[in-house]
């Protein structure tokens, strides 16, 4: 979490957004909130290349939501929707391939590969436990006091953190090794956690659902470790960092291996407790779908 000196918590808004609202582009920006983007489209009947409408619904009430609003561009319009938003508000809007934009019923703009080759950073991890030391507080427990830590579990709001890394260093062209005192589900137990972030080599993909739903989250295909060359690595990886519990630590730490353990094989280990580092990307790439300047290929102009 990023706060200010005051203890104030920073965020793109505040830092970005606010500063420009009030000053540079006070009278020339307008910020519209409460509404969901659900399609970019074509006023001219005649240049059909040239996007430059946007439609959306408000999204604050359940009545709204058939009611679209659309607005014109002038020059250019900027697409920001995220990693997943942004493959899937093009696929919607009929930019994308062809062969399954048809069989959903959606008009294609585009033939482009929107959301066929993503990729998501894995993480497999090996676990210790330790006795001979004191709990490592600082980075075991909320990063708050005790005080913002009781607001946040009774409900009331506020912030709370935890240490998500205590380390985190690049292993080699394959990824990131990391570790964090504690493991997920309990932060005030004496563990060592010790996790890979790797690079993939394979693909996944991301597409919307066969209704088009403007609010139908986009169904995402991971195929985590599903690569051998993924598999293999993460299972070299992992007897890495196994070694560093069991070798890498003085006698009077008390540091024994938590997971996996001889009762459960390497390989088993890594194929049930594969996570994800996040980090994904793909669903609108450059050089197949936009160009270096961000702006979409395939002779469709106005976007970027």
């Amino acid at each position: 979490l990023t706060f200010d000196d005051a203890g104030r918590r920073l965020s793109a808004y505040t830092q970005y957004l606010l500063p420009v609202l009030d000053f540079t582009c006070k009278t020339s920006l307008t910020v519209i909130q409460d509404v969901t983007v659900t399609k970019l489209g074509v006023s001219s009947t005649e240049d059909k290349s040239k996007i430059d409408t946007v439609e959306y619904v408000s999204s604050s009430s359940v009545s709204d939501l058939r009611t679209t609003t659309t607005l014109k561009a002038k020059q250019e319009i900027l697409l920001s929707a995220g990693p997943y938003g942004s493959p899937k508000l093009l696929l919607q809007s009929g930019i994308g391939p062809m062969e399954d934009l048809t069989r959903k019923g959606i008009d294609n703009v585009a033939d482009l590969p929107v959301g066929k080759r993503t990729q998501l950073r894995s993480s497999v991890s090996a676990v210790g436990r330790y006795s001979g030391r004191p709990l490592a507080k600082f980075a075991n427990t909320s990063l708050l006091n005790k005080k913002a830590e009781r607001q946040f579990l009774a409900g009331e709001g506020g912030p709370i953190a935890v240490a998500v890394a205590g380390t985190i260093g690049k292993r080699d062209k394959s990824g990131y090794h990391s570790s964090t005192w504690g493991r997920v589900g309990s932060p005030d137990e004496p563990y060592l956690s010790l996790y890979c972030l790797l690079n993939p080599v394979g693909f996944g993909n991301l597409t919307i659902a066969d209704d088009a739903d403007s609010f139908a989250d986009p169904i995402v295909h991971t195929d985590l470790l599903g690569h051998p060359e993924d598999f293999n690595e993460a299972l070299k990886c992992v007897e890495e960092v196994r070694g560093i519990i069991r070798d890498g630590f003085p006698e009077d730490f008390g540091m024994v291996e938590f997971a996996p353990s001889d009762m459960n094989p390497t390989e088993d280990w890594v194929a049930s407790s594969c996570g994800t580092g996040w980090h994904f990307v793909g669903g609108s790439a450059v050089g197949s779908v936009v160009g270096s300047d961000f702006k979409l290929l395939g002779g469709i102009t106005g976007v970027r």
